[in-house]
């Protein structure tokens, strides 16, 4: 039988069919996973197991050249952590251990490979983030505190943030120290508050830092004491020792004592500081360690010896204290200690019973001879008085000394024997102090409103008949001038014109505001018969004015805005020979505007009594026969306030309202009515003034420089305010800008012309003008690296030093700073500068000057700086960018 003839053959088929459907549907998924499956083993070598673990639970890994996210997975599996990947992170690692190992060590090897991949791991809540190491910083990972590498948290390749909190040394001044051995994508941060470093970075490299951290966060030993001093005077002595040791601490080379050398040089950035004690006449000398104080102590003794008697001249230059004043103070002072026999008593005699005690009130009983001059002693109590003259420049001192005040150099010349001068020096140290300033601003306000409304009905009336000889007239009429109906017909009919005539003639007085009237013509001529008039006025103003000025302590200060006004204050006619008459007056002229002047006085608990004179006058638009009259509004006071506060002087508080009403008796009253016989006119004038000061007390330059950069840089903004907008077809005309105090933004400043001709003046600067390169030797040939080049530039609120080598930094240079004076250090090994030493000024923004020193194989850069400032170091191949910024 055929088959398709036999029944059962199609049942058998439809069954098959069924089954190779189902069978094809159970291939395809593993058609699908055989690239799947396949790819693994390319990535291994053609091998399929990744991972094996054996009895112990170590592992055996083989994976070459595998995808990062089959890498990733497998490392997954087999140690079991949780993982999350980037979907940045692409490319291929190789792990291979050919022999058992634990699984924490295979974890290891992950975080190796995905770092030199340029990946980085972050834990957080037990899942591993795989992220581009630059973004590993700003992912949630784990945070630690304190300096043991026991503390941080996670091991190897792992990135974690640690907080190291000091205990001794300076976080900002680590900082430079541990930046360069920070990864690049990773950070490090100061907490000037708590004095902590925050680092992000890997795990090993945190445990590095935290040990070398552990070495530098040491205690440094310090020794102080003090010395008194015999015959040296402390505060000229306490300057040169200084700067011997300054010198010392920054070379650690040249003459000098080589133990204190030795001292400075390890004690890093710590130093000796020398302060003087006036008082006492001592020196307080704070040193590193025992062998450098002794060292110190033993250099004052050398220069702590007594000087020859017959060189009893000094001189002694003013820091603050003016010369010629300060010389009438020791006069009045050591006079009235003065013990002569009797006023005006002669005597030449020498004080016998040892020397002269100045502390002292009396003298042995016996006269003293003021030098040669032969002049006699005053007696006690009997404190010449001085006039401001030239011939109190020089005041004579007991035991034949005298004091001259070189008012040019601001220097008193002393010729006393030693222990006249030396008390004399004590008085002056006492005397020349800084004296602190007062910064004043007053402030006034005066607000002023004026309203005034006005409302009248005015009008006349004539009736009689033609050819009669008598007419009845009435109305009513008010106020005076051009508002009055009367004037208003003597002005239309007193020109014989019409009153359009009159009105176009300007001789229609008409009163201000709408005015509403009738005209009829009377025999010929206008006349006006109704007027009403209605006012309403409404002005005011809004003065504030702010004078601002700064003076010494209890010193007047004084300043005036306003105009030179002049006042006849007399005046008459003569007549001369010829019947001319020649008219003759005399004139004052006085300020009118605004006035300031006070007096501050700082008390010794830091308040501030202040004498205050304040003024505010203006020329009255109103006039009389005897001249202009001013209005003048003027607070005279003694206030005393504490530094920084605001207190209000006094004021005025004024308001005016007055009324008005005109009206016909009876008929005004008519309600409704009445309006037609009567004028109103109300006014209402309110004034306000209040004056406010606030003095600022400024006692030291950092606080004066700080204040008048801000009052400069409040100008400036005005300044660019007010420039003229660009209109199409108008040139363009900038109006006057303040130059910025921070300095220009790029180029070097121009040098003034000199004196010479101009050729010369523009091939060279000026002897006395900076210049902002600091010139170097070409390198010798073959020689190592050297420094060629230092230049220096301002760029916008910074300063910027470019050093040039001859060849590549290897590394950055090690950075330190000292704070007096303050000074930036830059050590660079194996380089030198092909001098011994060599400086320039500079004089840009903070940088005053810098200098170079070649220094035992390595060369040093120390700059000179006038503040606190920032600094910035940035490695470009041969050159180093030092960025200066002021720490305000």
């Amino acid at each position: 039988m055929h088959p398709d003839l036999n029944p059962n053959s199609h049942a058998r088929s439809g069954i098959s069919r069924r089954i190779g459907r189902v069978v094809a549907l159970l291939l395809v998924p593993l058609l699908m996973l055989q690239p799947v499956m396949a790819q693994a083993p390319s990535g291994t070598a053609g091998k399929t197991d990744q991972a094996k673990r054996s009895a112990n639970g170590d592992l055996t890994i083989n994976l070459v050249n595998a995808d990062i996210a089959s890498a990733v997975q497998a490392v997954a599996a087999a140690t079991g952590r949780n993982f999350i990947v980037d979907p940045r992170v692409k490319g291929q690692v190789t792990i291979q251990f050919e022999k058992p190992v634990p699984p924490q060590k295979v974890f290891q090897a992950l975080l190796t490979q995905l770092r030199l991949a340029g990946f980085a791991v972050v834990e957080h809540d037990g899942v591993f983030q795989v992220v581009p190491e630059a973004d590993a910083k700003l992912q949630s990972g784990p945070v630690g505190v304190g300096l043991a590498p026991s503390r941080i948290p996670g091991r190897g390749d792992q990135v974690v943030t640690q907080i190291f909190q000091l205990r001794n040394a300076s976080a900002s001044s680590l900082l430079p120290v541990l930046r360069p051995l920070i990864s690049p994508n990773n950070t490090i941060n100061v907490s000037p508050s708590g004095n902590a470093l925050v680092v992000t970075d890997y795990a090993d490299n945190l445990k590095r830092i935290a040990r070398i951290i552990a070495a530098l966060d040491v205690p440094t030993g310090t020794e102080v004491t003090v010395v008194p001093l015999t015959y040296a005077v402390a505060s000229d002595l306490a300057p040169t020792l200084q700067k011997l040791i300054d010198m010392q601490t920054v070379t650690s080379s040249g003459p000098g004592t080589p133990g204190v050398q030795a001292a400075v040089a390890g004690s890093g950035a710590m130093r000796a500081v020398i302060l003087p004690e006036s008082a006492s006449n001592s020196l307080i000398v704070r040193a590193t360690n025992g062998a450098q104080l002794a060292e110190i102590e033993q250099m004052i003794r050398r220069l702590d010896r007594p000087q020859n008697d017959q060189d009893n001249i000094h001189v002694v230059y003013l820091r603050n204290a003016n010369a010629a004043d300060l010389a009438r103070t020791l006069r009045g002072v050591l006079a009235a200690q003065g013990t002569g026999s009797a006023a005006g008593g002669q005597s030449q005699t020498k004080p016998q019973g040892g020397s002269q005690s100045m502390s002292g009130g009396s003298n042995n009983g016996n006269s003293s001879s003021y030098g040669s001059s032969g002049a006699t002693s005053p007696g006690l109590g009997q404190a010449p008085e001085f006039a401001a003259t030239s011939s109190d420049s020089t005041v004579t001192l007991p035991q034949g000394g005298t004091v001259y005040a070189d008012n040019s150099l601001n220097a008193l010349i002393i010729n006393a024997p030693q222990p006249v001068y030396m008390q004399l020096r004590r008085v002056i140290e006492r005397l020349d102090v800084r004296r602190a300033q007062v910064y004043v601003e007053a402030l006034i306000a005066e607000v002023d409103a004026n309203k005034a409304a006005q409302l009248g009905i005015q009008w006349q009336a004539i009736a009689g008949s033609a050819g009669n000889q008598n007419a009845i007239i009435g109305g009513s009429n008010y106020g005076t001038g051009g508002s009055n109906i009367i004037n208003l017909q003597a002005a239309i009919s007193g020109g014989g014109s019409s009153a359009a005539t009159a009105l176009a003639s300007g001789s229609l007085a008409i009163p201000n505001g709408l005015n509403i009237g009738i005209l009829h013509n009377v025999a010929g001529m206008a006349t006006l018969g109704l007027l009403a008039n209605f006012l309403q006025t409404q002005d005011g103003a809004n003065i504030l004015s702010a004078p601002n000025l700064m003076t010494l302590d209890n010193e007047e200060a004084k300043i005036v805005v306003g105009q030179n006004v002049p006042f006849v204050t007399g005046q008459y006619a003569q007549t001369g020979s010829s019947a001319t008459v020649t008219p003759f007056q005399t004139i004052e002229r006085k300020d009118v505007g605004l006035t300031l002047k006070v007096r501050p006085q700082i008390t010794a608990g830091g308040a501030i009594k202040m004498d205050v004179y304040q003024e505010v006058s203006s020329i009255s638009s109103t006039t009389n026969a005897a001249g202009i009259i001013t209005n003048k509004r003027s607070i005279q006071t003694a206030v005393l306030v504490n530094d920084g506060q605001t207190i209000v002087l006094g004021g005025l508080m004024q308001d005016n309202v007055s009324q008005n009403n005109s009206k016909i008796p009876g008929l005004g009253d008519i309600p409704g009515l009445g309006a037609l016989f009567r004028s109103n006119s109300r006014t209402a004038q309110k004034t306000d003034l209040m004056v406010f000061l606030r003095p600022i007390v400024v006692r030291t330059e950092d606080q004066g420089n700080a204040l008048s950069q801000q009052r400069y840089d409040t100008m400036r903004g005005m300044q660019d305010k007010a420039q003229l907008p660009a209109q199409f077809g108008m040139p363009e005309m900038p109006g006057p800008v303040l130059p910025s105090l921070q300095g220009d933004t790029g180029a070097a400043p121009t040098p003034p012309m000199s004196l010479g001709a101009a050729s010369s003046a523009a091939a060279a600067p000026s002897p006395s003008t900076s210049p902002t390169s600091l010139a170097m030797p070409p390198a010798a040939p073959g020689a190592a690296n050297a420094l060629q080049s230092l230049q220096a530039k301002s760029k916008a609120d910074a300063t910027v030093v470019e050093l040039g080598f001859s060849q590549p930094l290897a590394a950055p240079p090690t950075a330190f700073t000292l704070s007096d004076p303050i000074r930036l250090v830059l050590d660079f090994q194996g380089a030198h500068s092909q001098l011994s030493s060599k400086s320039q000024s500079f004089d840009l923004g903070p940088l005053q000057s810098a200098s170079v020193v070649d220094d035992q194989g390595k060369t040093r850069v120390i700059f000179n700086l006038t503040q606190t400032t920032r600094y910035v170091t940035e490695v470009q191949g041969k050159q180093l960018r030092v960025i200066l910024t002021p720490q305000h």
